[in-house]
């Protein structure tokens, strides 16, 4: 196992930080420079149990650290000295962790783990073997971290309520209670029980689809919400199950201008609120192109809110009802499907870029047109680090043996490899 060396990025792996070891006496495992000592394995294992929402067992501790011994004699000094390294900037970075808010501090939890375990999962060494091995008896339906709700076939589990609560909370936009997370479970398990067979298998694979969305990034989670909120909305407004009419309900409460879930921040005509600033926010990285760096982080957001609040203050009505139809024209399109988004894309993007260059003066269109080349630069040294890759793969192919005829390798971006083309 590669500890730390897999594709995590270093936020992810900030993530990960701020577990103390245990105090005391520090006993070397393996001598060396650097040893590795007791509190190094406990620090280890302390947060993959917080990560993964597990407590091994003192006989499954003691196996983990028989496996990072075996582990460890393996390594290089440079190697483990760059995992020292991490572990102290993840210890470090923990702090911040902490102070975030539950749903922002729960999803990136969730979304380590995924990146965590799926690199894990890759790994062939015994130490890697083994964290898979207790992850799956953990997670498994029926295992002590997804007990199944409702026997059956398919069986619902606690992992699939879990996955469709995050969706629900996605296409909101807003972090249920734990109030709303206990009798949306209530009410999920008494819907299950009065479905088809077919109406089970047919959910089952709705939630498989979002597999992903733990590890979806801020940009997808945009697109994503702008893609299925109008039908989602719509089905949940039909009311077929008592789910939906819970949702519903909830939908309408938490959207109504000046309630607890979308204050007033601007008191005009129309007014602005918390909800218009978070569709402005899913707006914008989607027409500015944000998919490069994977969105606003949170801190941007706060900055586009003061920016938006200061400036809806100035404008005059006829600007506000304008920018608030351009939103509601790019959520119409994107309820319709995919094909229509682009369309839509193709045609508001050229002009928002254009209005916020003819008003450079306004601070938000400054500050905009500054996220945007910051985009346009990242997306450009992609591109030059692309082209470094394919350009080493192509010479090391071509250095490969002859007896294929004379040609040349080629890229298949579709099936994400190389063949060769000969000559005709």
């Amino acid at each position: 196992m590669k500890v730390f060396h897999f594709s995590l990025t270093l936020t992810v792996l900030a993530l990960l930080g701020g577990l103390t070891p245990s105090r005391g006496a520090d006993r070397v495992l393996v001598p060396g420079n650097p040893p590795l000592t007791q509190k190094i394995v406990e620090l280890y294992q302390q947060m993959w149990e917080w990560y993964c929402d597990i407590r091994m067992t003192p006989e499954q501790r003691h196996q983990h650290t028989r496996h990072f011994i075996t582990f460890w004699k393996k390594r290089t000094s440079s190697s483990k000295q760059y995992s020292l390294s991490t572990y102290r900037s993840m210890e470090k970075n923990w702090r911040d962790i902490r102070q975030m808010k539950a749903p922002e501090r729960n999803r990136k939890r969730v979304q380590g783990r995924e990146q965590w375990m799926a690199a894990v999962r890759k790994s062939p060494d015994d130490i890697s073997k083994f964290m898979v091995s207790v992850y799956n008896a953990a997670y498994k339906p029926g295992g002590a971290k997804n007990p199944i709700l409702v026997e059956g076939d398919p069986p619902l589990t606690q992992a699939m309520i879990d996955l469709d609560m995050a969706f629900v909370e996605l296409v909101l936009d807003l972090g249920l209670t734990e109030q709303q997370r206990r009798e949306f479970q209530r009410l999920s398990i008494a819907d299950w029980k009065r479905y088809s067979a077919d109406e089970k298998r047919q959910r089952s694979r709705n939630l498989e689809l979002l597999a992903a969305l733990p590890i979806w990034n801020n940009y997808r989670r945009s697109e994503i919400r702008s893609l299925n909120r109008p039908n989602s909305f719509a089905a949940w407004a039909k009311g077929s199950t008592t789910t939906a009419r819970w949702l519903a309900a909830l939908q309408k409460s938490a959207f109504e201008p000046g309630s607890t879930g979308n204050p007033v921040l601007v008191d005009a005509r129309p007014p602005l609120t918390q909800l218009d600033v978070n569709r402005y926010a899913d707006y914008i990285e989607i027409m500015v192109d944000l998919s490069v760096s994977g969105g606003f982080t949170t801190q941007e957001r706060q900055i586009l809110q003061a920016y938006m609040i200061k400036g809806w203050k100035k404008m005059t009505a006829d600007t506000r009802e304008e920018l608030l139809a351009d939103m509601d024209r790019w959520s119409e399109s994107a309820g319709r499907g995919t094909v229509a988004a682009a369309e839509c894309i193709r045609a508001m993007r050229p002009k928002l870029l254009a209005e916020l260059r003819v008003a450079r003066d306004d601070p938000l269109s400054q500050w905009l047109l500054e996220v945007r080349g910051r985009e346009d630069k990242l997306h450009r040294q992609n591109l030059a680090l692309e082209k470094l890759r394919h350009d080493g793969v192509i010479k090391a192919l071509e250095a490969m043996p002859e007896g294929r005829g004379s040609g040349y390798w080629k890229y298949n971006p579709n099936k994400r490899r190389y063949y060769w083309v000969l000559y005709r």
